[in-house]
């Protein structure tokens, strides 16, 4: 798990590791954050906790997890998730195949009461179910991703120069090489949506910038957002449900306008390289 939050987050973030440990062989934190916000904490017990400073972006932090463990497997869960306890044994029902590299778990919304995180939900913001039909092959989301090491070493693991999109580019890189990707929706875990509506714009220009990476080393698998349609449309659907007297949708369908303009501006003019950290 890569992380890049506080102290406080840095206590949950090990707390929702802790339903691993008793299927995993290892299960390791991996610091990111430039202050080193989880050094000062005491892991719950069978939780490493590894400090990865030189580059500041969770691509490189998992690369660094992945050496620190020679085991066969390799879960990544993102910070912001809540691992289910039993879902590595999910996975292998049934056993993947002997040229299976990647194995796809399911990402769902877990429960929100803040409009950011209903909103997030309604629109199933990193739902691999999308992945697995966009793009030259289907993909999934490091959120909840298993891999085989062999495909991981083969392929020389994630790019670490990017701060978005390098789950999709190793995806594809790793059945490239040709390896398989099967599905394990069983093997589910749930995502915390941010709680704030500046944040979810935040988040969908950082994702934005990551799609126009991915379609330069991928040309046409990540068109650019379309511009006319939501624009002119939203307003009027948007007027349409509050007439009938549902805000929150009429709300939502404006909240699709302005993260559609923050994920144009993220396409055309976002920054997708992650920066040097304070070990570099």
């Amino acid at each position: 798990m890569p992380f890049a939050g506080d102290a406080a987050a840095a206590a949950e973030a090990l707390a929702a590791l802790a339903a691993l440990v008793e299927e995993a062989a290892s299960v390791t934190l991996v610091d990111n954050s430039r202050e080193g916000a989880a050094a000062g904490l005491e892991p719950p017990a069978g939780i490493s906790v590894l400090a990865a400073t030189a580059i500041q972006g969770s691509y490189y932090a998992r690369n660094e997890g992945a050496a620190a463990t020679g085991s066969p497997w390799l879960l990544f869960v993102d910070s912001d998730c809540l691992p289910a306890a039993g879902m590595l044994s999910r996975y292998f029902e049934p056993a993947p195949g002997e040229r299976t590299g990647l194995l796809a778990g399911a990402v769902r919304a877990a429960p929100g009461d803040s409009r950011a995180a209903r909103y997030a939900a309604s629109r199933s913001h990193i739902d691999e179910r999308f992945h697995l039909e966009t793009g030259p092959y289907p993909s999934g989301v490091t959120a909840n991703l298993l891999v085989r090491r062999a495909s991981f070493d083969e392929v020389g693991g994630f790019d670490a120069s990017v701060r978005s999109g390098g789950d999709l580019d190793f995806c594809w890189r790793v059945q490239r090489a040709g390896w398989a990707l099967e599905h394990r929706p069983a093997a589910e875990l749930a995502h915390r949506h941010p709680d704030e509506i500046a944040r979810l714009l935040a988040k969908a220009r950082r994702h934005a910038a990551g799609r126009a990476w991915v379609n330069r080393r991928w040309p046409g698998a990540l068109p650019k957002p379309p511009i006319a349609r939501p624009f002119l449309r939203g307003p009027l659907v948007a007027g349409w449900w509050a007439l009938r007297g549902d805000r929150e949708r009429a709300a939502f369908k404006l909240i699709d306008i302005r993260l559609q303009a923050a994920s144009l501006l993220g396409y055309h003019r976002g920054d997708n390289r992650a920066q040097p950290g304070p070990g570099a």
